[in-house]
Order: C-alpha cells, then structure tokens, then sequence
C-alpha cells in the first residue's frame, strides 16, 4: 500500500475498491444467482448477464494494464494479489481472464512470484493454466 502523501495512494484505493465493491460483489452474483431471485428458472440467466458485465470489466483493466507490471504505480501491491484471485475465479468465463492480452500477460507473471506459489499450494489452487 502507498505510504500517505504518496501520489499513487488514491489510485491504489481507487482500485482497491473497484475489485472489492464491482468486480467481487458481481462474481458473487455469478456464483450465487439463486441468492438474488425467486424463480429457479431465472438462475441461469442471472449467471449468464453477469459473465458478460465481468468480462467487461476485465476487458477495461486488460487496457489499464498496458504497458503496466503492476495496477498500481511500479510495485507490487495488495490489489495485484486480489485482482489475481477474483481473475482465477473467473478462469471457467467463455472469454477467461488469461485471454486478453495484457491481464493475460500480468496474471501469468504474478502466477510465477513465490509468494503466490505458496499461497495456492496451501490453498489448493492449481496454477498450470499459467504457464
């Protein structure tokens, strides 16, 4: 996290709050369509629109990352781990994560840190689709 006063700080929690409060609250939605209707019938349809309004959202931080290593200035940061995990969720997507050129390059790139080796061997996670 930029320490205060640094000029990357506002970024850093522009987009800590975008993964949180957009990219994970509609995943969840993704994954929990029942949740949000009365019809089964509806469920479907549910997951459905919001693979499309998810993968859009990918697509706007494919064009963020460009030219980028990371989301926020030129370090890691907590927002590089979590837009990692809400990306792997969505990795089953008609159009994955890893598909788009630039958000495809940097998950690859973070899928081979140490750190998150280690995390998703504790987790379970298998990483081959990475490399």
């Amino acid at each position: 996290m930029p320490e205060l006063g640094d000029p990357l700080r506002p970024a850093f929690f522009q987009w800590l709050f975008y993964l949180t409060g957009t990219i994970q609250a509609e995943l969840m939605l993704y994954f929990y369509p029942d949740k949000h209707t009365l019809s089964t019938d509806s469920t479907a349809a549910i997951a459905k629109a919001q693979e499309k309004r998810i993968t859009e959202m990918f697509a706007l931080l494919d064009k963020e990352l460009e030219g980028k290593t990371f989301l926020v200035g030129n370090r890691l940061s907590v927002c590089d781990f979590f837009l990692f995990m809400l990306a792997h969720w969505a990795s089953g997507f008609e159009k994955a994560p890893l598909s788009f050129a630039h958000l495809g390059r940097y998950l690859r790139a973070l899928a081979g840190r140490e750190s998150v080796k280690q995390v998703c061997e504790i987790e379970g996670t298998a990483l081959q689709m990475y490399y």
